[in-house]
């Protein structure tokens, strides 16, 4: 209502459309953009968190360049360019405000598909930690724990480079630092920005040095069972982290150091169990279940 009343201040009626549901189907695109051009609409402002942001840039593809979302699949397979994209984040995590991934489940496969495109990245981003102060506890962790799982995957990336190592270990140090406070005292406002900071900087991390493991399978269960994206990852990192440190462990001591471990100064493999150990307790710490199956995972979906 806020956000319409400005647009009307400003002279700009805009058409509101929330026929979403967590993890964006196909099919939801589909109808956002039938009504997008029913309206005649030429600006897609997304008010909500990454399941609203990714909608959006779904609708701005068929927009452009028609036919079914899930024939994007892929890099760069949508030509044209899209309409402009306004995005204002309501939780903290998803970095889908300034990345060039759009993520929709597949319906008809139960799967998860992401497009990839430079011109996905949004013209403008609206961060207001306001919004933050009324997210559903689950909602807190699971987004918090996405953008930890950002900045970890991106940081031990085989594309990473000195600028997105710089946003990866600052959003990792911030949201171990910040999230239990969040949902401790959701309106406490320095610990709200920290959050929307940390957010923010591991999306600039993930969509320049890409992510891994968790999120590979993470948006397949997630595409399965329909299933909060950020949970999952909260918990498959820790065990993705012990993996991929048992092949190199040595970008874990830089993460240990960031997270104040005393093992960051022993071997690199106790960094490794130190710094899986710590993410597993922080999932703990804010309800995260210990395995998929109490998820809903069943042996035969593997």
């Amino acid at each position: 209502d806020e956000l319409l009343g400005h647009l009307r201040d400003q002279g700009v009626e805009a058409t509101v459309w929330a026929g979403l549901t967590p993890n964006p189907k196909d099919h939801e695109v589909a109808a956002g953009h039938e009504l997008y051009r029913l309206r005649g609409c030429d600006v897609l402002v997304a008010l909500g968190g990454g399941s609203v942001i990714d909608a959006a840039k779904g609708v701005a593809i068929l927009a452009a360049n028609g036919g079914n979302i899930l024939d994007y699949e892929g890099v760069d397979r949508a030509p044209l360019p899209i309409p402009p994209m306004v995005m204002v984040p309501s939780t903290s995590g998803t970095g889908a405000d300034v990345s060039q991934f759009c993520v929709v489940t597949d319906t008809a496969r139960g799967s998860k598909i992401t497009i990839i495109g430079r011109s996905l990245v949004p013209d403008l981003t609206v961060i207001d930690p306001r919004l933050l102060t009324t997210m559903p506890a689950d909602l807190n962790a699971a987004t918090g724990l996405d953008a930890l799982t950002h900045g970890i995957e991106a940081f031990v990336s085989r594309a990473h480079n000195p600028l997105t190592d710089h946003h990866a270990l600052r959003a990792v140090g911030m949201v171990t630092g910040t999230l239990v406070r969040t949902i401790d005292d959701p309106t406490y406002m320095p610990a709200r920005a920290t959050m929307a900071q940390a957010s923010l900087e591991a999306g600039l991390a993930f969509t320049n040095a890409i992510l891994g493991a968790a999120h590979a399978m993470s948006h397949q269960v997630g595409g399965l069972l329909d299933l909060p994206h950020g949970v999952i990852n909260g918990v498959l990192l820790p065990h993705v982290i012990r993996f991929n440190g048992a092949d190199d462990p040595e970008p874990f001591v830089q993460v240990a150091a960031t997270l104040g471990l005393e093992e960051a100064r022993g071997p690199a493999p106790e960094a490794v169990e130190a710094v899986a150990a710590r993410i597993d307790a922080l999932a703990r710490q804010v309800g995260v279940p210990r395995g998929l199956r109490q998820l809903g995972v069943r042996e035969e979906d593997l």
